[in-house]
């Protein structure tokens, strides 16, 4: 799958409409998120991230580890992340 269409599944369409909501003070527009974007692109503070991960963890019902998510730096990393924790019997 190329990575502007990881936006365009259900993962990656729930995971954006997260970051607008969050980021929408920020002037974030659905067209400035790419899968290559990087928090700073986006406008995204450590607050912001927080509070982001925490909306992940509620809408996914995942448990986001800290030191897995400081590895994350752009959105297509984040919609691969949310996939990896969805699947089950994943290998680690």
């Amino acid at each position: 799958m190329s990575l502007e269409k990881n936006l365009e599944t259900e993962t990656g369409k729930k995971f954006k409409s997260i970051l607008i909501e969050q980021l929408k003070v920020a002037g974030l527009k659905e067209s400035d998120i790419k899968t290559n974007s990087t928090w700073g692109d986006l406008g995204a503070d450590y607050i912001h991230l927080a509070v982001i991960a925490d909306k992940v963890e509620e809408m996914y019902g995942i448990e986001v580890i800290d030191e897995e998510a400081y590895k994350i730096l752009t959105v297509g990393e984040a919609i691969d992340y949310i996939n990896s924790k969805m699947m089950p019997n994943k290998s680690q």
